[in-house]
């Protein structure tokens, strides 16, 4: 979702290729500076109000941000997968009444069909349910070999991290 709203993240994109982890030759004709950097990763920046944070990529960017809750300790948490409230909603929330919550639900559960995300900011590329499931295998499509290799490879955090929250292998 990031390359279609960046939530303050910057980096260098395009709509050929997004994600981008490793720079390709899109890239490389596109922001002519990667060539001259000879970067092997797209760097990622937020700027906050108390200053600018980098990552060496995007994967990075996630890593960490999700790493940061997962570990945290002093507050008590669930962590849901947003996907799995678009693809699974009842099974998810059942669970959460049930497991989390020691309750049950009250009402018949009901769908709903139009966009989760509302208001400014997401303009026309919302996600209901039926846009949810086409998507959630091109998840994995719209990365090219290199950035399948780099997020293998690159990053034992990020893996474990995918392996808790139920990503598939890539």
């Amino acid at each position: 979702s990031l390359c279609i709203k960046n939530y303050g993240a910057q980096w260098l994109h395009s709509n050929q290729h997004c994600p981008n982890l490793v720079p390709n030759e899109v890239d490389m004709q596109q922001f002519p500076f990667l060539q001259k950097k000879q970067s092997s990763t797209i760097p990622v920046r937020i700027q906050y109000p108390f200053g600018t944070l980098k990552w060496e990529s995007l994967l990075h960017l996630w890593t960490d941000w999700y790493q940061q809750y997962y570990n945290d300790d002093t507050n008590k948490r669930v962590m849901i997968r947003y996907e799995d409230l678009i693809l699974f909603p009842f099974e998810t929330i059942q669970y959460l009444c049930q497991e989390c919550a020691g309750g049950h639900l009250r009402q018949p559960f009901t769908y709903i069909l139009p966009s989760a995300k509302v208001g400014p900011g997401h303009g026309q590329y919302r996600t209901n349910w039926i846009t949810a499931l086409i998507r959630r295998r091109r998840r994995v499509d719209e990365f090219t070999k290199d950035d399948l290799h780099f997020i293998q490879n690159s990053s034992p955090e990020a893996n474990r991290l995918m392996s808790i929250f139920h990503y598939p292998t890539i």
